[in-house]
């Protein structure tokens, strides 16, 4: 079940290192999808709160703004609340840090180097999640307008009837 209507699919990719970011860009690149990468956490969080992610690459070691921190702040945002967040860390490998990605809202954490095949899967999966919902907000939409043109109908009717 996709949605009806076309439905914009936007990755957002956050990392400091250049070539981390090329080599994402590069495993992703696909036409059907909006690639958008940034380099901090203060970046990330204004294209967040500007497209609406499919999804979100996320490195967790950035300077000002960590990962973790940058995740807490889209998880108290309606919009962003459940965007799925996928941690990146080349560093971060003790049970402890991976925890702490996932009490920061992530779904999933990945470490560098990054084996390119298990990368497009998950981001695919959190795509086709995303087409999902998008069908099913559309589907919702579309019964509320066909409820209250039923209520306008009746009431219609209804008025009608009082005056006959």
């Amino acid at each position: 079940m996709y949605p009806a209507e076309p439905v914009p699919i936007r990755i957002l990719i956050v990392d400091d290192t250049p070539a981390n970011l090329l080599a994402y860009r590069e495993i992703l690149r696909r036409p059907e999808w909006t690639l958008t990468t940034v380099e901090n956490g203060a970046e990330a969080l204004q294209e967040a709160l500007k497209s609406e992610p499919a999804v979100i690459l996320l490195d967790v070691r950035m300077p000002g703004m960590s990962g973790l921190e940058l995740a807490q702040i889209l998880r108290s945002r309606d919009r962003l609340k459940f965007t799925p967040i996928i941690f990146m860390s080349a560093q971060d490998r003790m049970p402890s840090d991976i925890a702490n990605g996932y009490l920061a809202g992530g779904i999933d954490y990945l470490f560098s180097p990054v084996d390119a095949d298990l990368l497009k899967y998950k981001v695919t999966a959190c795509v086709e999640m995303y087409l999902r919902n998008a069908s099913v907000r559309q589907e919702n939409k579309a019964l509320r307008a066909a409820n209250e043109q039923l209520k306008l109908n009746l009431l219609r009717v209804h008025q009608n009837r009082r005056i006959s």
